[in-house]
């Protein structure tokens, strides 16, 4: 996500990519003349690390958390109403 951040917008890039194989280049031979390259998670981390310092590195993560905590709790809640309800049901149809 954070090496995702650079120039251009989405609308550049999907416009891009349509000219590239309306030409018959792949999107790999665009990046690559692009001179795009994937980073790894560490020398992303690094980087900020070296721009940013520690603060950099961590910021976003209140709010991250708090909306992994809402999705989790939203995902668990849900998993388990679901797991009570049907064995509610499953219990109720061996009764019959």
């Amino acid at each position: 996500m954070l090496s995702a951040a650079g120039g251009g917008s989405e609308d550049e890039a999907k416009k891009e990519v349509q000219k590239a194989r309306r030409e018959g280049s792949s999107p790999e031979k665009l990046a690559s003349d692009k001179s795009v390259t994937k980073k790894s998670g560490i020398t992303v981390a690094r980087e900020i690390f070296r721009e940013n310092g520690t603060k950099g590195l961590f910021r976003g993560g209140i709010l991250r958390g708090i909306w992994t905590a809402l999705g989790s709790g939203l995902y668990l809640g849900m998993y388990e109403s679901s797991r009570v309800w049907l064995g509610d049901r499953h219990d109720s149809e061996e009764a019959q």
